[in-house]
């Protein structure tokens, strides 16, 4: 009979490594541990993962903090509650600990973010809006100049047309001022986050 055999177990479907030249890695059987922080005060998904690396993976692929993981997790028995990040990957920006064990391996950290996150320190806003603050975090979200996310966006609506002007901000932080000004369409609570979850 399929379903959870005990709490926290977990199928791990996909985990490549995709080089910036296009060479893909299947690396699940190397994974040690995985770990993916959400933080309804973070506007991004950070995350590691820890390899045993027999191959010497860094220097022949080589890593070097500009590749992309792609990672599919399910629930046996929940296929639709599932952790997938196959087309919207992950950003590996960083190496972490390495540490040589006794067994000829190397135990390596792969530090992980969403692509978004990147894209936000890269990039700057200098424009001028007038809509409803809903409306201008959607397109400062969607937009190919900024953020140009690809995932599901969920803004509750707000009230009332604003005159706003960026002032070379960086968008998230220009979201992050708008939050602290937008007043619910729905009951009018003046309480907005913006975070990112494993769902958009």
């Amino acid at each position: 009979m399929a379903g959870l055999q005990y709490a926290g177990e977990f199928s791990l479907d996909k985990c490549e490594l995709i080089s910036s030249a296009g060479v893909t890695v299947d690396i699940s059987s190397l994974i040690v541990e995985i770990n993916i922080f959400e933080d309804i005060f973070a506007h991004s998904l950070n995350g590691s993962i820890i390899i045993g690396d027999t191959n010497n993976l860094v220097d022949n692929m080589p890593i070097v903090g500009q590749e992309f993981i792609a990672l599919k997790i399910t629930t046996p028995g929940m296929a639709e509650q599932k952790i997938d990040f196959s087309e919207n990957v992950f950003c590996l920006h960083e190496i972490g600990v390495r540490q040589e064990t006794t067994t000829s391996s190397e135990m390596i950290e792969l530090r992980i973010c969403t692509p978004e996150l990147l894209r936000n320190h890269r990039t700057r806003i200098s424009k001028s809006y007038e809509e409803t603050i809903d409306k201008i975090v959607q397109s400062v979200l969607e937009n190919e100049k900024y953020v140009n996310t690809k995932k599901d966006i969920f803004v509750e609506p707000t009230q009332g047309i604003r005159k706003i002007i960026s002032p070379n901000y960086h968008p998230f932080h220009f979201i992050r001022n708008l939050t602290r000004e937008s007043i619910s369409a729905k009951n009018n609570s003046p309480h907005y986050l913006f975070f990112e979850n494993i769902f958009g």
